[in-house]
């Protein structure tokens, strides 16, 4: 137990700061340049014991220069170049013009790893509306420590002492924070002085992250020898925030889902041209909810074509689309709605989506956004191929969605046979067809909407999206018995949306991403009951 006395430079802002652009650099694309130096880290990252349990988030970083270099030559030239501005505008503004150097003045004390994290807003902060942050640098070398902050001190700093440990309060240049050093190993600096206390009363015994339910087994199973990043996220905590900063009111069923959950943790790694991510969700150990997935979907992977622009694919679309929709209130963000989707679908044919084609959606799944053709991405088509173990059932609510389609929209119903499977197309005057379903199998059906693509999955393509050197590439992973896939193919994505007038446009500044972007990839596996596995792996342009 340390008597601080430890002197902090004249402008402190600036080390807060810079771990500060750090978090954001992995949550946002934006990269800390001068965050350089060593490699291995621990099995915990640091400062993870000294941070309070109900912390919304962390993100720690690697401080080795072979990690930033490895970062800083991935992608194509533009990308790099817009990336290196990035660094110069950062470094000037956050160190240069306060008179700091990082090699000199904080590479030879920093540890392996710097950790920045996001704690509830309370007091002050919460009446601001901003969130209070706490910045961890480790200090390997302590009188090289000294020496730097020492000849950077600003005398007439107040000071104030907590539980038993002075806390010296600094103000910068518009703005002032806390700063300590625990243990002659932990120099912390904190945005608010409530928010330094909270620091301080974990460090005298209070729950950390560390004594979170399962936090050290989960980030066990997805630790690395040589992370370039690694994220905790407080799932029940950030949820219950963001709904309540986005104004919705929730229920006390969802609330109580939203507090089944526990955490989300991913490890970042540099891997030659690509960007790997390692990442595990769980519930909490009291929580009654299960976890159910029907692992190793793969079969109907052969039933897509070689140039199909986008996939998701599982294990039961039954399961998920019932999952998805019991958890869409207790969910910050929503890109589709399950529940709007039924309703509308109720209002436009009379028929109930989740009673008459979810109830035999029983089997493996895919949907899929496939061209009309080869060499062009220009007409695209929504393909929904879907295993059941109860065809009859599936006949039933076909043919009765195509008597609403002749009957309510006035659409040419015709059948036909590709091979010895039937089709059934629909049309609209004078003859445009905008939709068609049938059977790729016995037990295997499908359902497509827009641009008529259905020649491309039957019969079954030659050349196969799951032979393909890309998408085996993307969606490598170390997951035995994988519960899903997702695959984009960026090159087809962006040329779609370059020659359709009907979809947005990407701004310049992303589009400099994108276009260093070969594909992404994610694999998915249910890992017991309460926890789940995500391998995302983007694969990089050179």
């Amino acid at each position: 137990m340390i008597q601080n006395k430890l002197k902090i430079p004249k402008k402190p802002r600036s080390l807060l700061l810079t771990l500060g652009v750090a978090g954001l650099v992995i949550l946002g694309g934006s990269i800390a340049y001068f965050l350089i130096r060593r490699g291995a880290v621990g099995a915990i990252p640091v400062g993870a014991e000294i941070l309070p349990q109900e912390s919304l988030l962390s993100v720690s970083v690697s401080t080795s220069p072979n990690q930033w270099s490895k970062f800083q030559d991935l992608g194509t030239a533009e990308t790099q170049q817009a990336l290196q501005q990035r660094f110069n505008d950062l470094r000037t503004r956050y160190l240069t013009d306060n008179g700091l150097n990082y090699p000199q003045d904080i590479q030879p004390w920093i540890g392996d790893e710097a950790t920045v994290a996001i704690l509830p807003a309370t007091g002050q902060s919460a009446s601001s509306g901003q969130q209070s942050m706490v910045w961890v640098l480790p200090i390997e070398n302590l009188n090289r420590a000294r020496q730097t902050l020492s000849q950077r001190s600003q005398t007439g700093q107040p000071t104030r002492t907590y539980k038993g440990l002075e806390i010296q309060e600094l103000q910068g240049q518009s703005s002032q924070v806390s700063a300590t050093v625990l243990d002659n190993r932990l120099f912390v600096l904190a945005s608010t002085p409530s928010a330094m206390n909270q620091v301080v009363d974990t460090y005298r015994g209070g729950a950390s992250l560390v004594k979170t339910p399962g936090f050290k087994a989960a980030l066990g199973e997805i630790k690395a020898s040589q992370p370039f990043a690694r994220i905790y996220v407080n799932l029940p905590t950030s949820a219950l925030q963001a709904i309540a900063d986005s104004g919705r009111q929730t229920s006390a069923e969802a609330k109580a889902r939203i507090q089944d959950t526990q955490g989300l943790g991913s490890t970042i790694l540099l891997e030659a041209n690509s960007i790997r991510l390692k990442s595990i969700s769980w519930l909490k150990p009291n929580s009654e909810r299960k976890l159910q997935a029907k692992n190793n979907p793969g079969d109907l992977l052969n039933r897509l074509p070689e140039n199909t622009v986008m996939m998701a694919s599982g294990g039961s679309f039954q399961q998920i689309w019932q999952e998805y929709a019991q958890g869409t209130e207790s969910q910050a963000v929503v890109p589709f709605n399950p529940n709007q989707f039924q309703a509308r679908v109720q209002t436009a044919t009379g028929m109930n989506f989740n009673q008459d084609f979810v109830e035999w959606m029983d089997g493996e799944f895919a949907l899929a956004l496939l061209p009309t053709s080869a060499q062009t991405s220009q007409g695209v088509g929504l393909v929904l191929i879907a295993q059941t173990s109860d065809r009859k059932a599936a006949d039933r609510s076909l043919a009765q969605l195509d008597s609403v389609m002749r009957s309510r929209f006035n659409l040419n119903v015709s059948e036909s046979k590709v091979g010895n499977q039937p089709l059934t197309t629909w049309k609209v005057p004078p003859g445009l067809p905008v939709a068609s379903h049938g059977w790729l199998e016995d037990d295997v059906a499908f359902l497509s909407l827009g641009a008529p693509v259905e020649r491309a999955i039957l019969p079954q393509p030659k050349t196969d999206l799951a032979s393909t050197e890309l998408f085996q590439t993307s969606t490598r992973s170390d997951l035995n018995r994988p519960s899903g896939y997702f695959f984009i193919d960026m090159a087809r994505t962006q040329a779609l949306l370059d020659s359709s007038p009907l979809l947005p446009k990407l701004a310049p500044s992303l589009r400099k991403f994108t276009t260093a972007t070969h594909a992404i990839g994610v694999t998915t596996a249910i890992d017991g009951a309460r926890t789940t596995r995500y391998d995302v792996l983007v694969e990089l342009k050179n």
